[in-house]
């Protein structure tokens, strides 16, 4: 279905990777008609987003259907962003926060400073919670329970479908990915103001295109894939980056998209089931089944 794509499984570090890969960090793997390539290890969002510039820019010169997958939310539960943005638009938060994150090229940032001023506006306490010990917020508790009264819902559609996705909330400890969420879409928001009409964000902006040129930009969460398996890559392969179990999972994320048939594709997530009001505000994950109320 798709001429080519790259997958990514994303990282909130707030200092740059090791220069030898480890876990918990960013990892990407392409993949073509002929092939899957080997996963790439980047130290730093910087250094992914611009690997993934030149990826896109290529995509299109030749015409593509080019698939783009980030590892972090693309949503929060229904109610939120209208009450953050004041719009409807489920894209409105990306570009907020565009707009309030500060992620430098050594991966310092901001993400916690801009949960925190969130929760501010908001009523009761909460939703977003978990910061470093030592870092101290008026309105981030730094657990889960000391929540109240926000009025949110813990979870999305496709998170409960899932059945083992965390919430967006969570931004520490772990299984978080919260933080990565903040500061992934703010990067979504850079990629609309560069590419504007060639980016098609799935399921946001309905069925993906039939052709190229275009890039279909969804959610993707690796951990939904097991097959092959780390030590059948470890064997395959006989590559270090692959004792790393985020390598292992970002080549069969890419495994999964390059094989899948538009007809499969359609069977897990119609035109039908994807124009639900509630997937629209929330966004859904690629490979996860829709139902006809999530």
């Amino acid at each position: 279905m798709f001429d080519a794509g790259l997958v990514i499984d994303w990282s909130a570090r707030s200092t740059a990777s090791p220069k030898t890969p480890v876990a918990d960090a960013i990892y990407a793997c392409g993949f073509s008609q002929s092939g899957i390539k080997h996963p790439q290890y980047f130290r730093t969002r910087h250094a992914c987003f611009a690997a993934l510039i030149t990826a896109i820019d290529a995509a299109l010169s030749r015409g593509e259907l080019f698939f783009l997958g980030f590892d972090f939310s693309f949503g929060y539960p229904m109610g939120f962003v209208p009450a953050v943005t004041g719009q409807a638009d489920a894209k409105s938060i990306w570009h907020y926060f565009n707009q309030h994150v500060r992620d430098d090229a050594d991966n310092r940032n901001n993400r916690f400073d801009v949960a925190n001023q969130i929760n501010a506006r908001l009523s009761g306490v909460g939703p977003f919670w978990g910061c470093p010990a030592q870092m101290q917020f008026d309105h981030l508790p730094h657990k889960g329970s000391a929540r109240r009264d926000h009025g949110f819902a813990e979870f999305r559609a496709t998170e409960i479908a899932s059945k083992t996705a965390q919430s967006s909330w969570k931004l520490f400890t772990t299984g978080s990915v919260g933080s990565q969420a903040i500061l992934g879409m703010s990067y979504l928001a850079q990629l609309i103001d560069r590419y504007g009409a060639a980016l098609h964000f799935w399921p946001f902006d309905g069925d993906i295109p039939s052709r190229g040129p275009a890039v279909v930009i969804a959610e993707i969460y690796p951990s939904l894939f097991t097959q092959p398996s780390d030590a059948q890559l470890q064997h395959r392969n006989g590559d270090a980056i692959f004792q790393i179990k985020d390598a292992c999972q970002v080549w069969r994320t890419a495994n999964y998209v390059q094989h899948i048939t538009r007809d499969q594709w359609q069977g897990l997530h119609g035109a039908d089931h994807i124009s639900d009001p509630r997937i629209q505000a929330e966004g859904w994950i690629v490979g996860v089944p829709c139902g006809p109320e999530p």
